[in-house]
């Protein structure tokens, strides 16, 4: 980022009123920003393709309830059930 976007960014944000808080402690977020997170994200990605494009649910699924209409929507059975 340029110094120049940086410090507009800065001059927008600095005149929240919450900002002003005696109390607040405020700092960006940057938790997930890592080499080691982006890479996980970007290998998650492909495996939930490479299942999808299998025609398995996907790892992960957090809605398991729609393997039906996943597999309808397909237009064949899962890649592990019997024929």
């Amino acid at each position: 980022m340029s110094n120049e976007s940086r410090q507009i960014r800065i001059l927008i944000v600095d005149d929240h009123p919450l900002l002003r808080q005696p109390a607040l402690l405020a700092s960006p977020h940057t938790a997930g920003v890592t080499h080691e997170s982006r890479a996980r994200v970007a290998t998650m990605a492909a495996e939930a393709f490479i299942a999808a494009a299998a025609g398995r649910l996907p790892p992960r699924c957090l809605n398991p309830e729609v393997a039906d209409r996943f597999h309808q929507r397909l237009g064949r059975l899962p890649a592990n059930a019997a024929r």
